[in-house]
């Protein structure tokens, strides 16, 4: 299977199984969020057989996992995402993600593509333990 393929089309696939919780990014105290470009956000607890691929997206993808094991593949190279460790993908970078085991319980945010933004931007794909904030910038 050729992952990375340009036909392809960006999917989600979230079993009835999975327990997703959002962030009222509406909400007026929500509005520091907003302002810094928070697009999205939430927890989620998701069971065998979710999966999500983007093609192309408009957005930086972060996600915290708090429980369990991922596997992210970004450009067809695929890397295990295991518990207390974070990844950041940027804007326009073709990605999945996935359950890797029974389950994988997450923190996510979805960051417009904006200057407040941009030391992520030229650190590019980002995947490691996380134990403090300053390490993303690092």
């Amino acid at each position: 299977m050729v992952e990375n393929d340009k036909n392809l089309c960006n999917s989600i696939i979230v079993p009835a199984e999975c327990s997703e919780q959002f962030l009222n990014i509406g909400h007026q105290k929500a509005g520091l969020l907003r302002k810094n470009g928070v697009l999205v956000c939430g927890i989620s607890s998701l069971k065998k057989g979710y999966c999500i691929r983007r093609i192309s997206p408009e957005f930086y993808t972060v996600i915290f996992t708090t429980g369990g094991k991922g596997q992210l593949t970004v450009n067809g190279k695929s890397h295990t995402i295991a518990e207390d460790s974070l990844f950041v993908v940027p804007p326009k970078t073709w990605n999945s993600y996935a359950i890797k085991g029974n389950f994988w319980n997450i923190v996510w945010f979805h960051l417009e593509d904006i200057p407040y933004w941009s030391v992520l931007k030229s650190v590019g794909l980002v995947i490691r333990p996380f134990t403090d904030i300053g390490l993303l910038m690092n």
